[in-house]
């Protein structure tokens, strides 16, 4: 008994005795907060018939949406446990794909954006 114990005191301070020292003032110093990122508000757009359309495509899409979520997700969870967790990447992308993306349409989906310059094939 007396042995073991003196073989964790001196096992304790030879990995306490070769600790880098500038690691224990490392833990003392708190890190440097990080700059906050300010990010510019949208252009405020009234109700135009974009919103309107918006609003419209709603009716449509939620309900298409929930269906997808509830079959993805339960397609994933199948897969997952007939799988036997094999298929753990599958299962989180098809959740991934079904529920967390965007679930409400808004006027800045349809408003249309600025010409895009389109490169020729190869460059």
């Amino acid at each position: 008994m007396k042995r073991s114990k003196l073989t964790a005191l001196v096992l304790s301070l030879a990995l306490v005795g070769t600790m880098p020292i500038a690691a224990p003032a490392q833990w003392i110093q708190p890190l440097p907060p990080e700059p906050a990122r300010v990010t510019p508000p949208p252009a405020p757009h009234g109700v135009d018939r974009y919103a309107v359309g918006a609003a419209a495509a709603n009716v449509l899409w939620v309900p298409a949406k929930v269906a997808m979520c509830g079959i993805s997700a339960g397609a994933g969870a199948l897969a997952f446990v007939f799988s036997l967790g094999a298929l753990g990447g599958w299962s989180e992308s098809a959740f991934d794909e079904g529920c967390v993306r965007k679930w409400l349409l808004t006027g800045n989906d349809f408003r249309p954006g600025p010409p895009q310059a389109y490169a020729a094939y190869g460059q």
